[in-house]
């Protein structure tokens, strides 16, 4: 476990929670995306919380995956990848925040804050430069928290999932300098 306040700390993800993962993502991330897609999101949270892509997620050797820990509740997720290169900068050592999913009870509680600035030492502590991210172009509340923790809008892309709606399939790919 890291601790990283008194109420929030970070748990490894380890293919055993798989079970976990998938409930914790059917509860917290259902409810805010859910009208992306095409079937309520359950295609999405199958293919992404699958035991087969946690195992694949969980094999990549500069990825780190964890459960959120607030007040004792498992509350999100957060996934980073080191030296993931960012196409709006291909030659700077950048790294990738995967991803950051909060349940209601963790968030406007400084805990997402509390996560950026762990993330941004991770940067520091590898070496890279860059902090990036991608964002649904259509979810205002993700877009303002990152606008307000100093990352800015690069470019842009259309999700080719067959399953989600074409005018919900925009992503911004966000970043900054750490």
């Amino acid at each position: 476990m890291i601790q990283l306040e008194n109420d929030i700390q970070l748990r490894e993800i380890r293919e055993e929670d798989q079970a976990e993962l998938y409930a914790l993502m059917k509860r917290i991330y259902l409810p805010v995306y859910e009208h992306l897609w095409k079937d309520d999101g359950s295609w999405y949270i199958e293919h992404t919380y699958s035991l087969k892509t946690l195992q694949e997620e969980l094999a990549e050797l500069n990825a780190a995956y964890f459960f959120v820990h607030y007040q004792a509740q498992v509350s999100g997720i957060l996934r980073i990848v080191r030296d993931k290169a960012f196409v709006d900068f291909p030659d700077r050592r950048a790294l990738k925040l995967h991803r950051l999913y909060l349940g209601s009870e963790a968030q406007g509680r400084g805990v997402g804050q509390c996560l950026m600035s762990w993330v941004e030492a991770q940067v520091r502590i590898h070496g890279n430069e860059i902090l990036w991210l991608d964002v649904m172009d259509t979810q205002e509340q993700a877009l303002h928290f990152y606008q307000r923790s100093g990352f800015q809008k690069g470019s842009s892309e259309k999700l080719a999932f067959e399953m989600i709606h074409k005018h919900y399939a925009g992503m911004y790919k966000m970043w900054k300098e750490v």
